[in-house]
């Protein structure tokens, strides 16, 4: 399965518009000093099902134990319980805040939620090596809600290992819970 760049490029000058908005009308005294950028990937393989998302992220502290995030990514997976087999791919943006306990801006252990919103477009076939087998495609944008618990490991270049639980929410396609591990190196800005 390719990876549509074309998609990523679209996810990511999305991020970036989306965090110039979001943070142009501050004032600056209201916004803290901590800011970052982090490039990483998240993902789940199991018996059945294997899934990666690979993503920019910007992060901003609002205040010292609270921070903002937006994130520009593309997910990739792959279903086959062998009867029913599913390959598909797409881009999504996600924001949300995270709070961090320390109340030392972006450092240590946090926690968070956001929304996000992804388009996927994947190839199907079902009864699979059947008389009655059948293929397909299809394409849907699903909303999705997400919680993070994670931790900043160095200074101005930061180790982020992160675990997130979520649920794809559409009422075009059988969507679901997930739970994802995921490592980022992000860079202090």
């Amino acid at each position: 399965m390719k990876i549509k760049f074309r998609y990523f490029s679209r996810v990511l000058s999305m991020t970036v518009l989306l965090t110039m908005m979001t943070f142009s009308g501050l004032n600056s005294s209201v916004i803290a000093a901590d800011k970052a950028i982090s490039i990483g990937a998240s993902g789940l393989a199991g018996a059945d099902l294997s899934a990666s998302v690979v993503y920019f992220e910007y992060e901003q502290s609002i205040v010292n134990k609270l921070s903002f995030y937006a994130r520009g990514g593309q997910l990739a997976y792959d279903y086959d319980d062998g009867d029913y087999e599913e390959d598909g791919d797409g881009p999504g943006i996600e924001g949300g805040v995270r709070f961090y306990p320390s109340g030392d801006g972006l450092k240590g252990f946090f926690i968070g939620a956001g929304l996000g919103v992804w388009d996927t477009e994947w190839d199907w076939t079902d009864d699979k090596g059947t008389a009655w087998e059948t293929t397909g495609s299809g394409d849907s944008t699903s909303a999705e809600i997400h919680f993070i618990l994670g931790g900043r490991i160095g200074n101005k270049v930061q180790f982020v290992p992160t675990f997130q639980i979520g649920s794809f929410l559409s009422t075009d396609a059988e969507l679901g819970a997930y739970a994802i591990l995921g490592a980022s190196l992000s860079f202090g800005l």
